[in-house]
This record gives structure tokens, sequence and C-alpha cells, in this order.
């Protein structure tokens, strides 16, 4: 197939702006044609310059590049904010229009990480991140309401609540501008319908994982003490207190149990009341964020991932941990748990003392079988988010897309909304 792409992409790093990078590879070993139009300063995938069948085509929107340098300068994260949104919606009817003006018949129009804001006269396949109104849900919820107004303050608060509606607008925009929606957890499709997508135009491709750095991970390490670790952010919806909530109850009955907290914490306005009485507590450590590389060897020295999250799409450090095989904790409107198989050890509420429950009995399994454990975990990874299997379906869906506008006359690009 002839492809054209556009939205976000970036070499290393787990996220779905990531995963994207081996999809591509995957889809130009298969001898697939890809013309990616991106931002030069912000998506570049270097690593797959010189590839076969793959072109890198700059995208330029000229008061973006004037005045996008003197925004940033001055350093108020508001306005930064406002641009980057102008900005995406500028960038994306700048991408279709060369998409469009490039003198290629693209068999289909792919936008990554982002929902497709106008129309083509190429059939769309769109992946957005999630559904814009589960995060929306989670933060207007008392508690965690409560909690960012404390770290942030009011006006904070409100500016979000703001973004989230911005974000329901263009969700409702990719409606119209998409032929096909790809969704990575079966709990987010669930809530695209809630939302109004039609169920013949969401198709589920779970987020694909570089899957062989990971399968060498060995065993957790022998006794009877173990490891819980927190692998990324701590926003308010991740639920960093029910991990240390939990933690607690837990070393309560195991005194020897530890807590390995790695990400941008200490730093982090959410999660720095959370953590100050850990400061000095040997049990629980604290690391800055490691690079990709290094993921491996914190997987190594754990147990238990632990991803209390609300309202997550796909848990991506929970996807990574199955591949290292280590069991997760995680609940019921994690989508990523759905895909876990025996290695999933669930919570039905998010309460300290259902995290606890959870916790205990993963500690208990992993330390009773910790090989077979391994075993079931990357079964299950390796099951559902290996990279020739997203592109796979992901060109399933392209088909589906494809059909789908077939009969239907050319339209221009316009905003869907």
């Amino acid at each position: 197939m002839r492809i054209a792409a556009h939205g976000f992409i970036s070499d290393g790093g787990v996220s779905s702006a990531g995963c994207f990078v081996p999809l591509f590879r995957e889809l130009l070993a298969a001898g697939h044609q890809l013309d990616f139009f991106g931002i030069p300063f912000i998506t570049y995938p270097r690593s797959l310059d010189g590839q076969p069948g793959y072109r890198y085509l700059p995208l330029r929107v000229e008061w973006s590049k004037r005045y996008g340098p003197r925004i940033r300068a001055v350093g108020n994260r508001y306005v930064g904010a406002l641009y980057s949104v102008v900005a995406n919606v500028a960038y994306q009817r700048e991408a279709v229009r060369r998409i469009e003006a490039e003198g290629v018949d693209y068999d289909f129009l792919l936008c990554l990480d982002t929902p497709n804001l106008f129309r083509s006269r190429f059939p769309v396949v769109s992946w957005p991140q999630g559904p814009p109104h589960t995060e929306w849900a989670a933060l207007r919820s008392s508690e965690l309401r409560s909690r960012v107004i404390a770290g942030q303050g009011a006006f904070y608060y409100a500016s979000v609540q703001g973004f989230y509606a911005y974000r329901w607008l263009v969700a409702r925009a990719a409606l119209r501008a998409s032929d096909v929606l790809t969704v990575s957890s079966p709990w987010a499709v669930a809530r695209w319908e809630e939302f109004g997508a039609p169920r013949e135009k969401v198709e589920l491709v779970p987020y694909p994982i570089d899957l062989g750095r990971l399968t060498s991970v060995p065993p957790p390490p022998p006794g009877d003490s173990a490891t819980f670790l927190w692998l990324g952010r701590s926003v308010p919806r991740k639920r960093l207190d029910l991990f240390l909530a939990g933690f607690d109850r837990v070393r309560r009955e195991h005194p020897t149990s530890r807590a390995l907290l790695v990400g941008h914490l200490r730093e982090d306005p959410s999660a720095k009341p959370l953590l100050e009485r850990y400061a000095s507590d040997p049990q629980v450590e604290i690391r800055p964020p490691l690079g990709h590389e290094h993921v491996p060897e914190l997987f190594a020295e754990s147990h238990v991932l632990v991803q209390p999250s609300q309202n997550e799409n796909f848990g991506f450090a929970l996807a990574e941990a199955l591949a290292a095989g280590r069991p997760v904790v995680a609940g019921p409107s994690n989508g990523t748990a759905a895909f876990a198989g025996d290695a999933l050890f669930g919570f039905d509420s998010y309460d300290a003392d259902s995290v606890a429950q959870a916790m205990k009995r993963a500690r208990a399994a992993s330390l009773l079988d910790p090989v077979g454990l391994a075993r079931s975990a990357r079964a299950a990874a390796e099951r559902h988010f290996s990279v020739a299997s997203a592109a796979e379906r992901l060109l399933d869906c392209a088909q589906k897309a494809i059909n789908r506008r077939a009969s239907a006359p050319p339209r221009g690009p316009e905003m869907a909304a």
C-alpha cells in the first residue's frame, strides 16, 4: 500500500508516539511505501531516515515558525498550551493540504496519536490517544478535583477543564473526519461507543511493544522480600496515593517489602506532598526517570508492577511489565488489564484496601512460582502487543476504510466540526 501519515511520532520511549516507529519499520519491511508529513522540530523520527520506501516531508506553517519561539520564550504554561492547541489545528490543516497536493494516489491517510480534524479525499484511519471524556470524568470526581486544586490551584484546574472541553469538541470532529478509529483496548472501545462513535467505525488495535528487549529479563531475585514498582507519571488520575497506601498496608503484614518509584516524581506538585513522609524511608526508593534502554533493568529488580490508574486507555508500563514476565496490579478502568490474563491481579474499587489486597495476591504468586507467572505474563504480551500483529490489524483497518469510501464522492479538506 501507499500510505500518507501525519500526527505525532517519536524515536525511543514507551508511549503512544514512541510505539509508531517500530510499527513503521514493520510496514516498510513488508514492502509498503510510507510518506510521513511531520513538523521538523517536533515530529522527526530520524531513525527512519534511509529506510526503503520511506519519505519524510516537512510541514511548515509560517506564522507558527515566526512566532512560536517567541511564545515559548515567554515561559508561561497557559500561553504555551493555548499556542500548542492552535498550532496543532494549523499543522493538521497543512498536513491534509500537502497530502492532497502531493500528486500521489495514496491508498489511505493515517493520523497518529491525535484525532484527525479535516476531511480528505483519501480514506482516513485515525489513531487518537484515547476517548476524550474519560480522563475528564476522572478529574471531575470530588477526590481528584480537590487534590489538583490543593496542589496547583483553582485556576490551573479550570484551565485543565477548558482543555478537556476542547478535546471533546476535537473528538466530535474526528468522528466525522475519519472513516475508521483504531482504539487500543476493549475498555476504550466501549467508551468511544458511549461517546457516540458508530460501532462499525471503531476497531481494536492494541499498541505495539518492542518485546525483544524485555523477554530476556530474568526472574525476580529469590527470597521472601518483594519489590513493588511504580513506573511513569504521577498526575492525580494515576492514583499514586493508592499505590502508597496499598504498599503501607502490605508491609504491615510483610515488613521486608520494598517500593521502587521511577519517574518525574520529586518535582511533580501532585506527587510531592504524598512522598514527603517517605523521604527517609529505607524501604521506599524514588529515582528520576531513566532512559528507555534501562527499563529492563528496573523490571529485573522488581516483582510486581502496580498501576492503579483510573480511566486508563492503555497503560504502557503495564504492557511492558507483562513482556518482562512480571505480574501486574490494575483496576477495572485500566484498558490494558483486559490483555493480562493470569498475570493480572485486579481490584474492583479504587480504595486503599482493595489495592492492597491485590498487591498481596500478586506478591504471593510472584514468590511462589516466579517462572510460571513470567511465562504466563510473556505469553499474554506476545499474543496482544507484537509489532507484526499491530501492523496486520492496522492494514485490516485501512482496507475497511478503503471499502467504506469506495463509492463516496471526493471531498476537500474542510474541517469536519
